[in-house]
């Protein structure tokens, strides 16, 4: 009997199964379906991902860095070594996004562009892969003279 209800129920399997076959007569267009999602974000951890922001979408973010834990409680643990970045993302397009960023670890600026190349799809053109391109500048608009580096009042040149 359990045979009997095991082999019934594999059967039932296979004659439930759907069919993505087109049918001879059916003129309907098989269309591309793009995939995104493979990651939840467009930044995993501190890199980039393969996400891209919508058209006219802007992303403002706040990420930390801690020291580490085992510095003890002289520092707190790790929190008085963090460090943090705030950045701005737009979308430009569905396919290329641009940012801006400030970082308190050296004071540094950054840009960076990120663009699509291939998207990941499948149906009428399948494409097996998704590709970005990114890119990044950190230009040097702290001046060094005047000690903004390191937060030291700035030097006047005359040795005090």
């Amino acid at each position: 009997m359990k045979r009997l209800l095991s082999v019934s129920l594999i059967l039932i399997g296979f004659s439930t199964q759907a069919q993505d076959i087109d049918l001879p007569g059916n003129d309907s267009i098989r269309v591309t379906e793009k995939i995104s999602g493979a990651f939840r974000s467009t930044r995993v951890i501190n890199a980039h991902s393969i996400e891209m922001l919508r058209k006219g979408s802007l992303d403002f973010r706040i990420l930390h860095r801690f020291g580490f834990v085992n510095s003890g409680i002289k520092q707190l643990f790790g929190l008085d070594q963090a460090s943090m970045r705030l950045s701005f993302d737009y979308g430009i397009s569905n396919n290329f996004t641009v940012g801006l960023g400030r970082s308190t670890y050296r004071k540094e600026l950054d840009l960076f562009g990120k663009l699509r190349l291939l998207q990941q799809s499948r149906g009428a053109k399948n494409m097996r892969i998704s590709l970005v391109l990114a890119a990044g500048a950190i230009p040097d608009v702290v001046d060094r003279r005047l000690g903004m580096d390191d937060g030291a009042e700035a030097d006047d040149g005359r040795g005090r």
